[in-house]
Order: C-alpha cells, then structure tokens, then sequence
C-alpha cells in the first residue's frame, strides 16, 4: 500500500522536532568534549544518558525525510551534501582520511540515500527494518569486534586498505551503518503514520516510561565497559539491551509530543535545534583545535560549567545564523552548499 502524503509536507517548522534535535545537540556536546576536556570517572548512568543522542539524531534525520518524500531529487541532494560535510569534517577538521572510521554523519548520508530510493510504503520501512536488525545480530555474533579504531592521517594514503575501510562501515567504525541505519528507517516509518503513531504513544505513555526504566536496568551492565578511546558511550558495539534502551527511549519522547508542540519557537531551548548540523561541526572544530590543544582536564563541576558556556555560544551562534538566513546573500548561496555546511 503506498502512503498518501497527507500532512507530511509542511512549511512550517516542527517545535516539538526543534526540541528533540536540540536534546540530542545537549547530549552530544557534552558527550562529545569529554575525551578532551574531562578528568573524572562518569557514573554508569551518565554514560547511559550520553549514549542516547546518535540514535535520536539519526531517528530524526529519518523523520524530516519524510516531509519532502515526494521530491526523490531534494533527499539525493541531501544524502550527498551530508556526504560532503562527513569528508570536510575528517579532512579539514580532524585531518584524517574520509571513509575510514565512519563518524555519524556517514550513517544518516546513506540512510537518506537508501530512503530516498525505496519506495515510500510501510511495507519497504519494514522489511529495511528487519533486514538491518537482522544482519546486525548475524554479523554480531560471526564477525569479530576490533576494540581500536584504525586511523589514517592525510599523510598516510599509501596506507589505505579498502579491506579495513569496509569493515569499518559495517562492523567497527564508529557508527556502522548496521544496525545504525535502522533507526533511520524507524524515523521514517513514524513519519508516514505520525499523527496515528503519536496517539498511541500517549495512550501507552505509563507502559513506556515504565518500560524504559527497566531497559535501563537491563542495560546497565553496557555502561561498566572501558570506554572506547576516552569516549563517553556504551555502545561500542550496541548490545540488544542498548538498543532496546535507544527504541524506548525515543518512543517515550515522542509520547509528549503533544506537549512539546506547545512550545514557542523562540524559546531559548529550541534554537540551536535549529542550526544542528553548523553547530555539530563547529564543535568538532572546537574540539579538535582549541579543547584538545589546551587539554583542560575538568572535573565533574567545572566540565558542567565548561559544557553549559559551550550551550550559550551555540546559542548565539544559532540566532545569528536565523538571521543570516533572511538576507539576500544567503539566499544567492547555492542549496547544496548550504546544505553541506548546514546554513
């Protein structure tokens, strides 16, 4: 059965949407600037709080798909130009060769791809679904884990094996795109039934909530791993209980999207959802060039103070990029390059 489009295409901007994205821009920040910037131990719970930004981001990446999936051409267009930032991002910022360690951007670039050439049916999402989840556990239990990750500077090309490259997209770079793909087929399956999905989830509200809570005790045993490379997630490589972890906790957010629908898009929280992408790579550039240069070492206090004055300045950063927005410069700048740099 094809999905009519009714309600997906929409000029205006989603709040609820904003707010979500803005969570997932919070949790990375402070998940991402740890290895640079922390000295002390995370709680098991923390480390389990920070590992539930990459699922939402990549949820909501397949979601947003959905509100121009009569126009094949633009989510092209999108996959390739979030190609584009991936590769600026390795080679620009972290001066390492693209295609190699597979970052999230990476994973959201081909599932738009994958979504913008399957057919926009429950059907297709399903079987995409399945198919990913499966192979995961296949590959899980066949394929051996490789705990570090192997890292080529630009001045190491004659190093490249395309062997290491392929097994680091599909089992051990940072983000592989199984299972990680699922959850951009999960968004857009939400996005096709999203009025009728939204309505159960509040009716089934107190089961989810309780269910999450659970997966969390399920889970815990994850966050007591070492942490890969000094970072702060569990999920290397997701075990069936984080991914169980990840599934509710997003359909428990998306429980109270009635209420989130309410909040005024000038709100302070909502802006910086609003220039995710610009803000994900100037972090990384942050990172890279100024907290890993000074390595600051913070403990609990300092590195909440030091994250919370990362937030106002992306915030800022956001309000100016609103307005940049409105003049006709930008608006003369072509969309595939606004599109790679997130402006």
């Amino acid at each position: 059965m094809r999905i009519s489009s009714e309600g997906l295409v929409v000029s205006r901007r989603l709040s609820e949407i904003d707010f979500l994205r803005s969570l997932a821009i919070v949790i990375m920040i402070y998940a991402n600037s740890f290895p640079y910037a922390a000295s002390f131990e995370p709680s098991g719970l923390l480390r389990l709080l920070m590992s539930l930004a990459a699922p939402l981001f990549i949820f909501l990446s397949g979601f947003t798909g959905t509100l121009n999936h009569t126009y094949s051409k633009s989510n092209l267009l999108t996959a390739a130009a979030l190609l584009c930032s991936a590769c600026l991002i390795d080679t620009v910022i972290w001066e390492i060769v693209p295609f190699y360690t597979f970052d999230v951007l990476y994973c959201i670039a081909a599932s738009a791809f994958v979504n913008s050439i399957v057919r926009y049916t429950h059907l297709a999402q399903l079987v995409l679904i399945v198919a990913c989840l499966s192979l995961y556990g296949i590959i899980h239990m066949t394929l051996p884990y490789e705990w570090e990750i192997s890292e080529l500077s630009l001045g190491e090309t004659d190093s490249i094996h395309f062997g290491v490259s392929i097994s680091q997209a599909l089992v051990n770079g940072w983000f592989p795109i199984i299972p990680w793909m699922s959850f951009a087929f999960i968004g857009r399956l939400y996005g096709m039934n999203r009025d009728r999905v939204n309505a159960l989830l509040q009716v089934y509200r107190p089961g989810l909530v309780i269910g999450l809570c659970v997966s969390v005790f399920l889970a815990y045993n994850d966050s007591q791993s070492p942490m890969r490379m000094g970072y702060i997630e569990v999920f290397y490589p997701p075990s069936a209980f984080y991914l169980l972890l990840a599934f509710l906790w997003i359909a428990t957010l998306l429980s109270f999207s009635n209420r989130l629908s309410r909040i005024q898009p000038s709100t302070f929280y909502l802006n910086i959802g609003k220039s995710s992408l610009l803000i994900y790579m100037l972090h990384a550039a942050i990172n890279h060039f100024i907290i890993e240069e000074t390595d600051p070492q913070l403990n609990s206090f300092g590195y909440g103070v030091f994250v919370a004055s990362l937030l106002v300045f992306f915030h800022f950063v956001s309000i100016l990029h609103q307005h940049v927005k409105k003049h006709t410069l930008y608006k003369s700048c072509p969309i595939f390059v606004r599109k790679i740099f997130g402006i």
